[in-house]
């Protein structure tokens, strides 16, 4: 098998020692004390800051790896950009922590379009002409999908998903050819 990762995010050694650190916490069930940089806002300002992480699991998504961990002080996993953490020390002052038995990344990403999750779901509708038929229709787009075609070879599909920028990118990416 020939694996095609000309878009996979280059790491650097600070950023593979993270990961090896973030990889034995998970590993080992150790709370970490992180620094952490969000992405850029609106006005493209980033925000660092410094928290409790209990590491659940890694995810590799197009190239790129994100830590799926829960900050003991919220009460919702969250999902972190491997690049954007520039400090990780294990927090030797609390116990080990318990990953809940209830958790499963399948779960998590179950309506996930994309990466990120959320408890917001939609129902998607969407006309396709007759030409995208096979683009369409050799993958599974949402777990509960449905197609459906009509006289004119356009076809309806349909299905749950989570709304965000990565589903309204693909919707586009298909211009003039959906409604």
């Amino acid at each position: 098998i020939y694996v095609m990762d000309k878009h996979r995010r280059n790491y650097d050694q600070m950023q593979t020692d993270i990961f090896a650190a973030i990889m034995k916490a998970v590993t080992d069930h150790v709370q970490l004390t992180v620094t952490y940089t969000s992405a850029p806002d609106i006005n493209n300002k980033r925000e660092t800051k410094t928290f409790e992480l209990c590491p659940y699991t890694f995810v590799d998504y197009n190239g790129a790896f994100y830590v799926i961990g829960k900050n003991p002080e919220y009460d919702f996993v969250t999902t972190y950009s491997l690049d954007r953490f520039s400090e990780v020390k294990e927090n030797k002052n609390v116990p080990s922590f318990t990953v809940p038995e209830d958790f499963s990344p399948s779960r998590l990403f179950k309506d996930s379009f994309g990466l990120y999750n959320s408890d917001e779901t939609i129902r998607l509708k969407l006309l396709f002409k007759w030409n995208t038929w096979t683009a369409i229709t050799n993958r599974n787009w949402g777990r509960d999908q449905l197609l459906s075609k009509n006289k004119d070879g356009s076809f309806t599909l349909e299905f749950t998903s989570i709304p965000g920028y990565e589903l309204e990118s693909w919707i586009r990416s298909f211009g003039s050819d959906v409604k």
